[in-house]
């Protein structure tokens, strides 16, 4: 009588919120911009912050949302949104938290 179920698919979704830095040398909210209005997927690594060299995370994602707040007198922020463009590796060793 009891139902089975099972895995039949995976997906991962991200969400993450960070500072606009227009001298930025990393990938950041121009980069961002670029990729959305390209329609391109972005090759996304996770790192824990004291470990930036082995991603814990990583994959092709698609950038489902992208906003700015620029509040007068204030930084400006931006929060952005994935979801994964096909297989996402994960390595649970790299992960301490």
């Amino acid at each position: 009588m009891w139902k089975e179920k099972g895995v039949t698919g995976l997906s991962a979704s991200i969400s993450a919120e960070g500072l606009v830095f227009y001298n930025e040398t990393e990938y950041g909210y121009k980069a961002a911009l670029a990729a959305v209005m390209g329609g391109q997927s972005v090759q996304v690594k996770c790192l824990e912050r004291s470990k930036d060299t082995s991603p814990y995370l990583q994959g092709n994602f698609v950038i489902t949302s992208l906003e700015m707040t620029a509040a007068m007198g204030e930084d400006v922020t931006y929060s952005i949104s994935l979801e994964n463009d096909g297989e996402v590796t994960y390595k649970g060793t790299n992960l301490t938290a």
